[in-house]
């Protein structure tokens, strides 16, 4: 009689089919295993907090924000990890060895500056992490949205600093830049951005320091344009003033010598000597004219030197490299 075999015998290759499954398992998603463990342990500051507020991070954003570990700093340790690519752009934050760096400058003229570059660097995390389809489709919507841009922005002169770069690093300075500094037209590519942050609270907050830098540049040029002509001016006057100086003395001195000869009548005397103090007044007219220039040549240059002024107290609290040293505490 033949006995059937017991079902816990099978348990054993049970146990051992589940253990190999979860082995594999385990191998082929241990990164995102250890992604996952470090997202849930990771413990944002307040710093951290209120840029995620700020921005209107949305979940997916939050994640590889969180992820990416970011260090906000007002001192110049941001430089320890960044290097600068461009010589007219301060050096504000990175993203390196998959983590974020943003430099405060506690500068209250530039509310929002610290925000924005934390989303600029989110997308460098953003950029990293991206299948390669996905990539291919945001990298030709960044390119068409740049094409867009260059005949009505300045993102051409803007993007000039990263033309030694390869092409996907372009595209991926350029995916950073657009999504946090100009306008995005493109409906998909803006809804690329809105997955990770809020594109209207970031434009919000770009804008706030932008505008006031834009002013600022503005002045100054408006003040260097008045400038040039003023100087334009004087150069004539100059010429004009101390042509008419010469011929005025020469002429006074061919009057004073017909003067002085006994042959002039006094008609003539009188005629001739009022038309040179006509010519006199004129010339001191000329010169005080001349020097009201001058003087307001100097305000325009006081008022150029403040705008200046502050233009490079600003250039200062942006770069890192001129932060104050950390402090040792009491």
């Amino acid at each position: 009689m033949n006995q059937q075999k017991s079902p816990k015998s099978k348990l054993p290759t049970i146990i051992k089919g589940i253990f190999l499954i979860l082995l594999i398992l385990g191998f082929t998603f241990s990164s995102e295993i250890k992604e996952y463990s470090d997202f849930i342990t990771y413990k944002p500051g307040q710093e951290v907090l209120d840029i995620v507020d700020k921005t209107k991070l949305t979940k997916e954003g939050i994640y590889r924000f969180y992820l990416s570990k970011p260090s906000i700093s007002h001192t110049s340790e941001v430089l320890d990890h960044c290097k600068n690519k461009e010589d007219s752009y301060k050096v504000t934050g990175c993203y390196a060895d998959k983590r974020i760096y943003v430099y405060d400058s506690q500068n209250s003229e530039l509310d929002g500056m610290k925000e924005v570059t934390a989303v600029h660097e989110l997308l460098h995390a953003v950029w990293a992490n991206m299948d390669k389809s996905y990539k291919n489709r945001i990298s030709d919507l960044v390119t068409s949205e740049y094409s867009s841009l260059k005949d009505k922005t300045n993102i051409k002169e803007r993007m000039k600093f990263y033309n030694d770069l390869g092409s996907e690093e372009f595209t991926n300075e350029l995916h950073s830049i657009i999504g946090t500094e100009y306008i995005v037209e493109n409906q998909e590519l803006l809804k690329h951005y809105n997955r990770y942050f809020g594109y209207e609270a970031v434009k919000v907050l770009h804008s706030k320091y932008q505008s006031k830098i834009d002013e600022n540049d503005k002045k100054a040029k408006k003040l260097v344009g008045k400038l040039e002509n003023l100087y334009k001016e004087l150069d004539s006057d100059k010429t004009y003033y101390e042509t008419s100086v010469n011929i005025l003395s020469n002429d006074i001195a061919v009057f004073n010598r017909d003067a002085n000869s006994g042959y002039m009548e006094r008609y003539e005397y009188d005629i001739r000597r009022n038309a040179l103090e006509n010519r006199i007044n004129n010339l001191e007219r000329v010169r005080f004219e001349y020097n009201q220039k001058i003087n307001e040549a100097n305000q325009l240059k006081d008022e150029l030197r403040l705008v200046d002024a502050w233009a490079k107290e600003l250039n200062k609290s942006i770069d890192a490299s001129l932060a104050p040293a950390p402090k040792v505490g009491k």
